[in-house]
């Protein structure tokens, strides 16, 4: 049997437990995983397994755009060659906002207790004006159809051409915590009462 370096945990110093095995994750820092690489203690995220279907060929999986990003990028099927323009009218007379709901080609398998919400990306809002026509798309779990993102121009004249392969929305899995609801005559008191709109200040 190969023997493994053994180290201490420099976070938590092992909390009663004095040796992190090599290829051990440390349980024991509030819940944050760490694993020993080469004798260095790394700090890495935990991650849930997400099952994926490809519904077309060109499909795209979704992607971490960085080591740090929150959420995942969907990127949009589009079989057009010149894409597809997402444009707000010159003039708001007669007309409404341009929008269009494009495939990703890929159904999820979320686990069970988990949601996956979807949200605009920063850029299409600040740069272009275009947004998730519905601001957050929620997928249950047991949910297994396509994803599909539909987009929105809201300021006239602005807006986004999108080409096959781009990316059109970001989602991140989340736990859900559910509720048991419990009818009753009376709530309890609070300072701010019914105070409703501007009740706190501006």
């Amino acid at each position: 049997m190969e023997k493994l370096e053994k180290i201490t945990c420099p976070e938590c110093n092992g909390n009663g437990r004095d040796l992190l095995s090599k290829n051990e994750a440390c349980q024991l820092c509030d819940g944050r995983r760490k694993i020993v690489i080469g004798g260095v203690i790394e700090k890495i995220k935990p991650t849930i397994r997400l099952r994926v279907k490809k519904l077309h060929p060109d499909a795209k999986l979704p992607i971490y755009a960085s080591r740090g990003a929150a959420c995942f990028d969907l990127h949009a099927m589009v079989h057009c060659s010149d894409g597809l323009l997402i444009q707000a009218p010159e003039s708001a007379l007669g007309s409404e906002p341009t929008e269009y709901i494009f495939s990703t080609g890929l159904s999820f398998e979320i686990p069970d207790g988990y949601q996956m919400l979807i949200f605009s990306r920063s850029g299409h809002g600040f740069k272009n004006s275009v947004r998730l026509s519905n601001c957050v798309g929620v997928i249950d779990s047991d949910y297994r159809g396509e994803v599909k993102v539909k987009l929105t121009a809201d300021n006239w004249g602005r807006g986004l051409r999108v080409h096959d392969g781009d990316r059109i929305a970001q989602a991140q899995i989340l736990p859900v915590l559910r509720a048991d609801f419990l009818e009753v005559d009376t709530l309890s008191d609070t300072e701010r009462g019914d105070g409703g709109f501007g009740s706190t200040g501006n």
